[in-house]
């Protein structure tokens, strides 16, 4: 399915082709993935990208780092995850800043996170993601970037559950796997209006006890997260 990201401003544009050009370049599949992609959809601008390949990115984010003069670190070096951090460039004059904006406000950086697939395919990888409406993807190589659209990817329904305003999980062992899972859909109901479906209540209400099992400092980002949600 074809969907539109008319506002992403021309920055993003520059760089996510460059993203297309490393990876085709590599012949590895990259993906652009999970919630930038559910604001794209929303009309929501969004400064956080994570991506996704079918093998270890990290050459690819070390190139885009140092094309874009950004800073890389490495998350966890074993399992290849790294960041690339592009901070925003200021000059003298107000008027004359790079548009990474979110809402209203303007971001001081971009960030990118790069992760190698959890799955044998990008399909089976969106599945073990914790929300459908953060379990949709694209293929850079299919992003027309001059026309701004993009095949989705889609396989557990995201796209239904957010024009519906429903809040499901892609399975109930994720709030298992995660039990802060639990407070981030309590965030994304109250960030972005929408109303958890019945049988992703009733496993939050059963697995809320292993909350307390959640380092301090998690929940409390989660937390602070819901109160300056606009809703």
């Amino acid at each position: 399915m074809k969907i539109s990201w008319q506002h992403l401003a021309p920055s993003y544009c520059d760089k996510l082709g460059l993203l297309a050009k490393l990876a085709a370049a590599e012949s590895l599949s990259l993906y652009v993935v999970g919630g930038c992609l559910r604001d794209a959809i929303m009309q929501r601008s969004c400064a956080d990208y994570d991506l996704a390949a079918n093998s270890d990115p990290t050459s690819i984010a070390k190139q885009f780092a140092q094309k874009t003069n950004g800073h890389w670190f490495s998350l966890d070096k074993k399992r290849g995850y790294s960041r690339v951090i592009i901070k925003n460039k200021k000059n003298n004059h107000r008027n004359k800043i790079t548009e990474y904006c979110v809402g209203d406000a303007l971001k001081d950086q971009l960030q990118f996170d790069f992760a190698p697939l959890r799955a044998q395919t990008i399909d089976e990888d969106l599945k073990l993601r914790d929300f459908t409406i953060n379990a949709m993807a694209v293929k850079l190589s299919t992003l027309n970037l001059e026309n701004r659209t993009f095949e989705l990817i889609d396989p557990c329904n995201g796209l239904k559950d957010l024009q519906q305003q429903r809040l499901r999980m892609c399975g109930e062992r994720v709030l298992f796997d995660d039990p802060l899972r639990i407070v981030k859909g309590l965030r994304h109901c109250a960030q972005l209006g929408l109303t958890m479906c019945g049988e992703t209540s009733t496993a939050c209400r059963c697995y809320a006890p292993l909350i307390s099992t959640i380092a301090g400092e998690r929940i409390r980002e989660e937390i602070s997260k819901i109160l300056i949600a606009d809703h």
